[in-house]
C-alpha cells in the first residue's frame, strides 16, 4: 500500500474522527457555561475546536476537493497547500492549547502574551513545514516532535501534582497523555520511513499509517472524557467548599438567633424552640429563676459596660459549676433561667447559694471596690416536659418571695 495515498479505511477514519471531535467540542461548549473561572477548561475546549477544524480541512481535502477539481493530480495546487496549511496550523494550535490548559490547571498559569506568542509561532511553523513539503505524511512527521514533547509535559505535570490536588481524573488524564506520547513516537517512525530512506514499509507500519485516525480517535475520546472528569471533580470540590462555608454561616446565624450575644447563654427563643431541653423533656427535674439584684447599682455607679462584664461573669461562674446536662437561658435583662434535669428543688437552691457564695468578688475596671454577685432566686420541680412552663411560673414566684425576704435592698451594692 502506497504511503502517499490514504486508504479507504483512512478516509472513513478521518470522517469518524471528525465526528468524535464534533462530539467533544459540543460537550465542552455545553459545560463551558458552568466553567466559571476555570480557564484551563476553556483552553482545553478551544484545543478540541482547533483539532476539529484541522480534521475538517483533511476531510475536505481527500473527500470533497477531488469531486470539485477535474485535474488529474491535485499535488502542488494552491487549494491543496491552503488546506494543508490550515490542517497543520490547527493541529499545532491544538497541541499548544493542550499544554496551556494543563499549565493553567496545575499551577494557575495564565499569560495571554505567552499564549498569543505560542499560537503565532505555531502558525509560522505550520507555514514553514508546508513550504518544505505539502505531503500529509511529511506534515505528520513535522508534528511529531512537538506532539511528543507536549504530551510528555502534560503527562508528567498531571501525574506529579501535589497530593491534595491528585484525583482520579488527573491521574487518568495524565496516563492518556502518556499513551498519546507513545503513539506519536510510533507515528514518527511509521510516517518518517520514506524520509529515513526506507522505501518498503513493513506491514505494521502500513497498518499504523492506514488506521492512525482510529487510534487517534480512541485516545482523543479517552482524553476528552478524562478532562471532563477533571472538571467535574474540580466543580465538586468547589461545591463542597461552598457547602462548608454555608454550614459555617448557618451555624453563625443559628448561634446569633439562639444565643445571647453578651453572655453566650441560650436565649428565650432557644427555649421556645426546645434547644437544650432534650434531657429535661425525657425526665423530671427542677427549674430555677435567678435575678441579679445589684446590676442596677453597677450600671449606675460604674457604667453599663461594667454591668455587661458582671453579667458575663455571673454566667461563667454558673456554667463552670453546673453539670454538662444543665442549661442556662438569659430570660430577661438581669434574669436567668436554669434547667436542671433529674435534680430536686432543695438541692438546686443549695447549689445556687453555694455557687454565689464561693464566687470571687469581681474587680471592675471602672469601679473602686470589687463587686460580689448578689442575686435572688427561686426553684420549682417539674415532672415532665409538658410541666416546664408551669414550673417556670412557680420558680418565678418563689424568686420574688426570696427577693422580698432579702435584707439587703436591691439598690444597695454588696462589696467585698
Amino acid at each position: 500500500m502506497s504511503i502517499e495515498v490514504l486508504s479507504l479505511a483512512g478516509l472513513i477514519g478521518a470522517i469518524v474522527q471528525l465526528g468524535g471531535c464534533v462530539l467533544l467540542v459540543t460537550l465542552f461548549a455545553l459545560l463551558r457555561r458552568h466553567a466559571g473561572r476555570r480557564s484551563y477548561f476553556s483552553s482545553w475546549g478551544s484545543a478540541w475546536l482547533a483539532l476539529m477544524l484541522a480534521i475538517t480541512a483533511i476531510v475536505f481535502r481527500y473527500n470533497i476537493l477531488p469531486t470539485l477539481v477535474t485535474a488529474s493530480s491535485l499535488e502542488g495546487r494552491s487549494e491543496v497547500q491552503a488546506l494543508h496549511f490550515f490542517y497543520q496550523s490547527g493541529k499545532l494550535i491544538y497541541l499548544v492549547l493542550l499544554a496551556v490548559g494543563t499549565a493553567e490547571y496545575a499551577v494557575g498559569f495564565r499569560s495571554r502574551v505567552w499564549v498569543r506568542g505560542a499560537v503565532a509561532l505555531s502558525i509560522l511553523y505550520a507555514g514553514a513545514s508546508v513550504a518544505v513539503s505539502d505531503r500529509i505524511t511529511d506534515l505528520v512527521v513535522f508534528q511529531a516532535p512537538l506532539a511528543v514533547s507536549i504530551f510528555v509535559y502534560c503527562s508528567v505535570t498531571l501525574l506529579r501534582l501535589p497530593h491534595p490536588r491528585r484525583s482520579l481524573g488527573s491521574r487518568v488524564t495524565g496516563v492518556v497523555f502518556a499513551m498519546m506520547a507513545a503513539l506519536w513516537v510510533i507515528y514518527f517512525g511509521a510516517f518518517g520511513m520514506p524520509q529515513f530512506g526506507i522505501a518498503n514499509m513493513s506491514t505494521a507500519a502500513t497498518l499504523v499509517v492506514s488506521f492512525n485516525t482510529y487510534l487517534d480517535l480512541v485516545l482523543q475520546m479517552l482524553l476528552g472524557f478524562a478532562m471532563v472528569l477533571v472538571f467535574m471533580e474540580d466543580a465538586k470540590r468547589e461545591v463542597d467548599d461552598a457547602h462548608a462555608e454555608l454550614a459555617i454561616a448557618h451555624d453563625r446565624l443559628r448561634r446569633a438567633a439562639l444565643y445571647d450575644t453578651l453572655t453566650g447563654a441560650l436565649n428565650r427563643r432557644a427555649f421556645a424552640q426546645g434547644v437544650g431541653l432534650e434531657a429535661a423533656k425525657a425526665t423530671f427535674g427542677t427549674v430555677a429563676m435567678l435575678d441579679m439584684d445589684n446590676l442596677k447599682f453597677v450600671n449606675d455607679s460604674s457604667g453599663h459596660s461594667s454591668g455587661d462584664e458582671t453579667l458575663r461573669y455571673l454566667v461563667s461562674v454558673m456554667r463552670e459549676a453546673l453539670r454538662p446536662s444543665d442549661r442556662i437561658y438569659r430570660w430577661g435583662g438581669d434574669e436567668f433561667l436554669l434547667v436542671l434535669p433529674g435534680a430536686k428543688p432543695d438541692a438546686v437552691l443549695n447549689r445556687v447559694e453555694s455557687i454565689l457564695a464561693a464566687a470571687h468578688p469581681l474587680q471592675l475596671k471602672a469601679a473602686r471596690d470589687p463587686v460580689r454577685l448578689v442575686a435572688s432566686y427561686g426553684a420549682a420541680e417539674f415532672g415532665s416536659g409538658e410541666d416546664l412552663l408551669g414550673a417556670i411560673d412557680r420558680a418565678d414566684a418563689e424568686m420574688y418571695k426570696h427577693k422580698h425576704r432579702r435584707r439587703t435592698p436591691r439598690s444597695t451594692p454588696s462589696v467585698a
